[in-house]
């Protein structure tokens, strides 16, 4: 079965590696180890590592034996919204469009192919960066994201449990193998990252700083634009560059260069729809459940929570992502840069013109 799911793998042109459960414990014990080491911003391990993950007792399985862990490549998508002058593109990162749905449909192909046979098999939303860390299938960035080979960072991680025993008799990476990772050593850096610094440089936040190899989490503008985090006075405008998530730091990276992808997103949003999002319309109309249900067809959902914020601050950001060319009415009276600080919101009818350069 190891044989046929590593045939599969290569097939579909996706790294994988195997493991016994432990490594998920010792993922687990190094993240708990630098909460309580005061590494982790309070609200970020709160809200994101201590509540997103799941590890075996979570899942319905009656014996987990094996861990299987892939590197599936994913591209960044073009989301078109209508304003009164046009149509507008914001770009969403690669991995935010069905990242739910992505392992389930790798999971359904395994079942039905290397893995049929009647075993059990439950996706796991384990610390998979710090696992294929410690696979070797993939290695850190300065800026915290994993880069697997050919890929760079637009890779998603998907980590599956199963009963089927597909460790045994292979070499064990739990206690480093030639090629692979040891498994006290998760926090292996890319070597290209030693002397080079084009991430840092490029951050508009500060985030990824010298002093520590963990991202500044609470400086990070991901973080921000997923966690309704108030914008702070010292974020630039520019800064805003996608609808959720940032690609600032990735696209700065020399590893990163000729590989990123974009592909557009399908359904657009109407020129009522935006108009409601930009509102923040959440009344519970038709026009807002249409919203809502857009938002889950493009494998996007809860992206209404944080749009009606993010988009406006995307529509008056200067530079190719945002909407700077865009002219809000001269009765407006606001300057973009002050509506982005203090969290205000443009209307679609406030806006003339419309696009986005590259």
């Amino acid at each position: 079965m190891r044989e046929a799911l590593v045939r599969w793998a290569r097939e579909q042109g996706y790294p994988i590696a195997f493991s016994r459960p432990a490594i998920l414990d010792l993922a687990r014990a190094e993240i708990e180890g630098r909460n309580r080491a005061g590494e982790f911003e309070p609200g970020f391990y709160r809200t994101v590592l201590a509540e997103a993950f799941s590890y075996p007792e979570d899942v319905e399985l009656p014996r987990v034996t094996s861990v299987i862990v892939l590197a599936v490549p994913r591209p960044a998508h073009r989301l078109t919204f209508h304003l009164g002058g046009g149509p507008f593109q914001a770009v969403v990162p690669p991995t935010y469009a069905s990242y739910s749905e992505v392992p389930e449909v790798i999971r359904g192909e395994i079942l039905a192919g290397p893995l049929r046979g009647g075993y059990g098999l439950r996706t796991l939303w384990a610390p998979l960066k710090n696992i294929a860390a410690r696979l070797g299938l993939a290695a850190y960035g300065r800026n915290n994201i994993t880069y697997a080979p050919g890929f760079g960072s637009y890779h998603q991680l998907v980590c599956f449990v199963t009963e089927a025993d597909l460790v045994s008799g292979a070499a064990d990476p739990l206690e480093g193998t030639p090629g692979g990772a040891a498994a006290s050593s998760p926090a292996l850096m890319c070597p290209e990252c030693a002397g080079c610094d084009a991430c840092a440089r490029a951050c508009p936040a500060g985030a990824i700083g010298h002093d520590r190899f963990l991202l500044h989490t609470e400086r990070c503008l991901t973080f921000m634009n997923e966690h309704h985090v108030p914008w702070p006075d010292w974020l630039p405008a520019s800064a805003h560059n996608a609808i959720i998530g940032c690609l600032i730091c990735q696209r700065a990276c020399p590893l990163n260069r000729g590989l990123l992808r974009y592909e557009d997103l399908e359904p657009a949003f109407t020129l009522e729809e935006t108009a409601a999002l930009l509102a923040g319309a959440d009344g519970g109309g038709p026009l807002w459940r249409a919203v809502e249900e857009k938002s889950d067809a493009l494998g996007l959902p809860g992206l209404e929570d944080v749009a009606p914020r993010n988009l406006s601050a995307l529509l008056l950001a200067p530079g190719p992502e945002g909407g700077g060319a865009l002219r809000v009415e001269a009765d407006s009276r606001v300057a973009a840069d002050s509506r982005v600080r203090t969290g205000g919101r443009v209307s679609a009818d406030s806006l003339e013109g419309g696009g986005i350069g590259e």
